[in-house]
């Protein structure tokens, strides 16, 4: 499954927000989708 995720779940994980654990939780086995400024490209 995939699952769209916006900048402010990815930040609440590595800032480890209360929500860490459940947005872990429901993405365990998803393909995570997320918008390029996420992430670098070389």
């Amino acid at each position: 499954m995939r699952v769209a995720v916006d900048t402010s779940a990815i930040i609440a994980v590595i800032a480890d927000e209360p929500e860490k654990a459940r947005l872990i939780e429901l993405t365990k086995d998803a393909i995570i989708v997320a918008p390029p400024s996420t992430y670098l490209t070389r």
